[in-house]
């Protein structure tokens, strides 16, 4: 029988060896906040409302504002208010938005892929289909 309590602990310290812990910073910031914003309007045809996003992400729309504010200043996503409820807010991805998240789903790409070559391709698929099974 497995001892649970020692497989938690074991699968706890993995996430804190050295290694681990720059492709974990690099994946949590790839999908929350203002990546993940990039990332839902490429997914839904690169616009959507403030809303809508918000609510993708669960979480409040004031968060959602802050974020977007900075998108904006960057100039990775336009606001536009639509003509039917001028309190809308309609999010538009630009090209620079596009490209931005382009490079930074290459970055954590090529890392994943760096770590990938430590293993063999069944050693991988293997892990592939536990954490599936784990976290679907």
């Amino acid at each position: 029988m497995v001892d649970l309590d020692k497989a938690v602990k074991d699968f706890k310290n993995m996430f804190c060896l050295q290694g681990s812990m720059g492709i974990i910073k690099l994946l949590e910031d790839a999908y929350k906040g203002k990546l993940m914003i990039l990332q839902i309007l490429v997914c839904n045809n690169g616009k959507l409302f403030a809303g809508e996003i918000a609510k993708e992400l669960g979480v409040s729309t004031a968060r959602v504002a802050a974020a977007i504010k900075g998108l904006v200043a960057k100039g990775y996503v336009k606001r536009s208010q639509t003509e039917e409820d001028g309190r809308k807010v309609l999010i538009t991805i630009t090209n620079e938005g596009k490209d931005i998240l382009t490079l930074y789903i290459n970055k954590v790409d090529n890392i994943l892929k760096e770590n990938f070559k430590k293993v063999t391709e069944e050693e991988l698929n293997t892990f592939i289909q536990i954490g599936t099974k784990l976290f679907s």
